[in-house]
């Protein structure tokens, strides 16, 4: 019976990430296609259970606080001056479910540039956010009219040109390794996603 009850919430929580990505093509499985990423960062460096499961609803739910489908556009294309505004929010809607609060402040912190930190900053917070500030930004450079092999270079660059600005260094260096991988770029866009993160987690 537990485990039933576990693919039934797994299944609600990738649907409900799902639909909130609906409201242009040019979002489709953005927060999906996310919460890969962040798995196979939080994969390679053996992060505990409870913290990967933490940082997975946050990345299936990062962008809940951008209420309108243009300001979800907007995001998107970084089109936004401001983020601060769909974080809190989306750090007050996700706090409400008692079970996802540990996920609430990871969304609050996911756009905060690492220069943003305190020297003395640090523990598993700063890195889930930090995991999530790079997997959103992956995410959205992708090209979805380009063959993704044809431009995972392109993002790389970008996103170590990044490194120790915005994202801390060691997260840079967890992403490259496993973005050296072809299998890892196919994956995030297989149609097969859904069941792919289906298998990753399981609540």
């Amino acid at each position: 019976m537990y485990q039933s009850l576990s693919v039934s919430l797994s299944n609600l929580l990738l649907s409900l990430s799902d639909a909130l990505d609906l409201a242009s093509p040019a979002l489709s499985l953005h927060q999906m296609r996310t919460a890969l990423i962040a798995w196979e960062i939080c994969k390679a460096t053996n992060l505990p259970h409870d913290l990967t499961e933490q940082l997975f609803i946050a990345a299936l739910f990062h962008d809940v606080g951008a209420l309108a489908p243009e300001d979800k556009i907007s995001l998107h294309q970084n089109e936004v001056g401001d983020v601060e505004p769909h974080c809190i929010l989306g750090e007050a809607f996700i706090s409400q479910v008692l079970m996802f609060e540990p996920s609430a402040k990871i969304v609050r912190w996911h756009h905060k540039p690492w220069q943003e930190y305190e020297q003395t900053s640090g523990g598993p917070l700063t890195f889930q956010s930090q995991v999530l500030y790079l997997a959103d930004s992956v995410e959205r450079l992708i090209q979805r009219s380009k063959y993704i092999l044809h431009q995972r270079q392109e993002i790389i660059s970008t996103i170590c040109g990044w490194s120790s600005k915005l994202i801390h260094p060691e997260v840079v260096d967890i992403f490259r390794s496993i973005a050296a991988r072809e299998d890892f770029w196919l994956d995030l866009v297989s149609p097969r996603l859904y069941s792919l993160l289906l298998k990753c987690f399981a609540i």
